[in-house]
């Protein structure tokens, strides 16, 4: 019956109870003595266990000695052992250490273990470097060169922009985003953008009120101006 008590058959100082489907066991409980002026409870105590040549009283919790990774108890003589519980850790991505505990002298991220201190690219993303400090994982963007080019893009599979096209000018190939002088013109500089060459000519010059007195020799990038000192002005 459930919850049924019955003494027990095989020790008549126990009583026993029927709880769910299980049988569980323990000495009867005994009156107070009175002695003296005073009761003392003369009940037998529980009986304790004997684990590996070691005695524990009833109750007793105890480390497992063939496992340091298990605790053990005492109770009704029996002694049932299981796996010890870990301290909680108090960082968001904890090492395993010993018994399978979180611990925050390193840190697991990703499935990748990293000792503390440890630079490490981002197990997902390589286009991020990742640090690891006290069990916490801090990352950010890989530092990239700069590129001297109006279109940028990282080429597939890369983290750093490069320049996008080339220039074909006079037979000579340019990067986008190079300056070089022109193989027609030595008076002229060239800019490749974007996969077009734009001119500009060289613009180095002063103010000269008399420009219509001077004149640009054959062969020169610049006006010479006669009897007007060093003004000079190219156009």
């Amino acid at each position: 019956h459930l919850q049924a008590v019955f003494p027990d058959a095989s020790d008549p100082c126990r009583d026993c109870v029927c709880r769910e489907g299980t049988v569980t066991c323990e000495s009867r409980r005994c009156p107070p003595v009175a002695f003296g002026g005073s009761s003392f409870d003369l009940s037998p105590l529980p009986p304790g266990c004997s684990y590996i040549g070691t005695e524990y009283l009833d109750g007793q919790e105890f480390p497992d000695p063939r496992d340091p990774c298990s605790r053990c108890m005492c109770a009704k003589g029996e002694v049932t052992c299981g796996w010890r519980p870990c301290p909680k850790a108090s960082c968001p991505h904890p090492e395993t250490g010993p018994c399978s505990c979180p611990l925050c002298g390193g840190c697991s991220f990703h499935g990748r273990s990293c000792s503390n201190g440890e630079r490490f690219p981002h197990p997902e993303d390589k286009c991020q470097l990742c640090v690891c400090l006290n069990g916490g994982v801090s990352c950010m963007p890989v530092s990239c060169p700069p590129v001297p080019c109006r279109d940028v893009a990282p080429p597939p599979g890369e983290c750093c922009p490069v320049c996008l096209g080339s220039c074909l000018h006079l037979g000579q190939l340019y990067e986008s985003g190079s300056t070089f002088e022109s193989l027609a013109d030595g008076c002229s500089s060239c800019t490749c953008l974007v996969s077009v060459a734009t001119r500009g000519h060289l613009a180095t010059y002063r103010a000269n009120p008399y420009l219509s007195v001077c004149v640009k020799t054959a062969g020169k990038c610049c006006y010479e101006c006669q009897g007007m000192g060093t003004a000079a002005r190219v156009w």
